[in-house]
């Protein structure tokens, strides 16, 4: 469930508040992205030459 709520967006607190985890790290190994999250998330972020002003 941690995982899967991990993979919907859900942050590092909100999966540690689920679990009822009083540290965040103890929620951690749960926090397994899903391999096209990730790629997504890749993807949003600006190439140098966006931030720059110039063509990608």
């Amino acid at each position: 469930m941690a995982s899967n709520a991990a993979d919907a967006g859900g942050t590092l607190d909100e999966v540690a508040a689920l679990l009822d985890h009083a540290r965040l790290s103890s929620a951690e190994p749960y926090l397994h992205p899903d391999p096209d999250r990730l790629r997504d998330m890749v993807d949003r972020v600006p190439s140098p030459r966006e931030l720059a002003g110039g063509h990608r």
